[in-house]
């Protein structure tokens, strides 16, 4: 007997009748399934066990586990065996085994399940609603093993039940499966909030992702925001006194790249450092393959940075000259060290709480570490699956996860505004700071090609910037110079620099890495038993 209640809530009443024979056995087990599997999804019913008697409502001894999708119902007393007919009455309640469809809503049960390895003489359920519906029903039973479309059954519809049983016996392993549809309103349907809770409590795996994304998105908003600073960019005409052009962009972008230390090489040769001569060669027929010497000045490192240090250190190695195209395959050994003191000179200065690569790496390998673990998983549908897109999701929030101080919010808002001066280039303002200032171009060329608004730099001195300076040597500019030519030198110079000063040797080899109507054990329910 199945009583369904106009909130979709079932109350399930087995009355099984079992001859023993002359086996002595305690009592019967009763297994009925309550995860099921849609597609590439799974559902789950709520089915808890409310009592277990006799005909006469006696009551038996029983008990009720719970393991791999299974219900399972224990009946009868370990210390006592029986023998002959005895029969059993099991009630216990479902939530979820209604189905909602557009036209009408329905259950699809399995009253006998595939699971029960003895023959059943007869088998038969009656189904009830809370209210009379005879006008709109409509009612299907099958018999026979999984995917069976055979009918040895009959159903009768009344106004307050429909009734179902079997024309004959079933054996071992076939089972009887009834469907029931009424018209839409009888029974009040979920809310989607409902079952969206529902569909991530069956499919945990498929909540992963979205438990990563959130639980990040709060790890982003409590640790890896920035906090905020005035929140007003105030334009500024000097660069900061405290900040060197590669801290600049390390501190804007949270990010110490090749740009920040080949700017550094311009850097230092503006301050007096070494000097760059551009080298020119004709290879083949007019192609000309341009190269650049680097020539230590004897001006000493008193002063220097510690990352300062390191790039001329390693650069020259001891050397007083060398030709940019030397250092490739070279340099990038250095790197890492010149980055690592990079951070840590922003560090120092309280811009970063933290070194804000160690944050990336953390985040970054968990995230690969994931993709990996649920590419080894992915036999395992969908968890295999869902792991590798949560790495990936923890991959992405990575990059975001470094953060400024307070301090550094700061500082971010004057770099902008000294950003926001280079990118106006007002001609009147600048030809004005340059009177007051001569060395006005050079100073601010290393952040503006941290900025990549040199050429608005150089056009702003297209009137007044008529020597080269000291720092480079051309043996192209003659009578010829304008600061226009001069950039795309130095951007020429800083792209062969970037190239020279992080590559690497290569490395040999290579890596790359319906629905067709209703059938037998289509529904809930089932399972099966035997005697213990």
């Amino acid at each position: 007997n199945i009583y369904i209640h106009k909130d979709g809530t079932m109350l399930v009443q087995e009355n099984i009748e079992y001859d023993f024979g002359s086996a002595l056995r305690h009592g019967i087990y009763r297994d009925i399934p309550y995860r099921y599997s849609s597609g590439l999804t799974k559902y789950s019913v709520r089915l808890d066990v409310e009592d277990v008697t006799n005909f006469n409502d006696d009551p038996y001894i029983y008990k009720v586990s719970q393991s791999g999708g299974w219900t399972n119902i224990r009946i009868g007393d370990p210390d006592r065996k029986i023998t002959g007919t005895h029969n059993y009455r099991i009630e216990y309640s479902v939530k979820g085994a209604i189905g909602f469809f557009e036209d009408h809503d329905e259950l699809y049960w399995n009253v006998t399940g595939d699971e029960w390895r003895v023959p059943i003489l007869s088998s038969g359920a009656n189904v009830y609603f809370d209210q009379d519906i005879a006008e709109g029903v409509m009612a299907a039973c099958y018999t026979g093993a999984y995917g069976s479309t055979d009918q040895d059954c009959t159903h009768n519809i009344t106004k307050s039940s429909v009734k179902f049983s079997t024309t004959g016996s079933l054996n071992g392993g076939e089972r009887l499966t009834i469907i029931v549809g009424v018209p839409k309103g009888i029974i009040e349907e979920p809310s989607q909030l409902s079952k969206s809770l529902w569909f991530l409590y069956d499919n945990l795996a498929f909540g992963l992702p979205f438990i990563t994304f959130f639980t990040l998105f709060y790890f982003w908003r409590t640790k890896g925001k920035d906090p905020e600073g005035k929140g007003v960019i105030a334009v500024k005409y000097e660069p900061p006194e405290d900040l060197a052009p590669a801290e600049a962009g390390t501190l804007i972008d949270e990010r110490a790249n090749i740009l920040d230390i080949t700017s550094t090489v311009i850097d230092l040769a503006v301050r007096g450092f070494l000097t760059i001569e551009e080298l020119k060669s004709s290879t083949f027929f007019f192609f000309t393959n341009t190269d650049y010497k680097l020539i230590r000045t004897e001006k000493s490192d008193e002063g220097l940075k510690s990352y300062e240090e390191q790039v001329l250190s390693g650069i020259f190695s001891g050397k007083e000259t060398v030709k940019v195209s030397e250092l490739r395959n070279k340099f990038y050994t250095k790197l890492p060290g010149i980055k690592k003191a990079l951070y840590k000179e922003l560090v120092s200065k309280q811009y970063f709480p933290t070194n804000p690569e160690n944050v990336r790496s953390i985040y970054k390998w968990i995230g690969i570490g994931s993709m990996i673990l649920g590419f080894f998983l992915l036999a395992i549908f969908p968890l295999g699956l869902c792991i590798g897109i949560s790495g990936l999701i923890i991959l992405i929030f990575s990059r975001y996860m470094p953060r400024k101080t307070k301090k550094g919010s700061l500082k971010n808002e004057e770099l902008l505004g000294f950003r926001e001066f280079i990118d106006r280039a007002e001609k009147d303002r600048i030809e004005r700071l340059a009177k007051e200032d001569p060395t006005l171009f050079d100073r601010v060329l290393p952040y503006a090609l941290v900025f990549g608004l040199e050429d608005k730099w150089a056009g702003a001195f297209k009137d007044m910037y008529k020597e080269p300076p000291n720092w480079y040597h051309s043996a192209n500019y003659g009578n010829a110079f304008s600061p226009n030519i001069f950039v795309n030198d130095i951007g020429r110079s800083l792209g062969v620099m970037n190239r020279s000063l992080s590559s690497t040797p290569r490395r040999s080899g290579s890596s790359g890495f319906s629905s067709g109507g209703g059938f037998s054990g289509g529904g809930s329910g089932g399972g099966g038993g035997g005697s213990w």
